[in-house]
């Protein structure tokens, strides 16, 4: 996330905190602690970084347009991308797009009502999130389960 929030911190599917997709979403048939100590071994190895915005896009989805920001694909973030995915391939995650993901990911952050990056902007990386896309099996809910800081020693 790019704003600061708290372990359990529950909020509409329209009004996320401001924040850069890393991988999209998956399912994950194993318990919840594998997937979290999995994604903290990976914290904990990667310095925070800073990602730059670039220009402004209009995505078309299956629930209508999304503007974006592009982020410069620098390596050190499309190497986090690529060990996040490979970490949660392992445990069994099953992406809802996997044409997004390795080669088709294309880093970006999506423009909030209350906030977004301006082109030309950098913000510090410093966490890795684990959202509930359907927390108590409502969609119109996000829950965040595990925030990570990262580089923790």
């Amino acid at each position: 996330m790019l704003e600061p929030v708290e372990e359990g911190f529950e909020f509409l599917s329209s009004d996320w905190p401001l924040h850069f997709t890393i991988d999209g979403g998956f399912t994950y048939d194993h318990p919840l602690q594998e997937l979290i100590d999995s994604i903290e071994k990976v914290a904990i190895t990667t310095k925070p970084f800073y990602i730059a915005a670039q220009n402004e896009e209009d995505w078309s989805t299956d629930y209508g347009s999304v503007k974006v920001v592009l982020l410069k694909p620098i390596p050190v973030l499309m190497k986090f991308h690529q060990e996040v995915l490979e970490t949660t391939l392992r445990g069994g995650a099953n992406y809802m797009n996997p044409e997004h993901e390795g080669a088709g990911y294309i880093p970006h952050c999506t423009i909030q009502k209350h906030i977004r990056l301006k082109p030309g902007e950098r913000r510090l990386v410093d966490n890795i999130t684990i959202i509930d896309m359907f927390p108590a099996d409502d969609a119109y809910r996000r829950k965040v389960v595990k925030v990570f800081k990262l580089d923790k020693n």
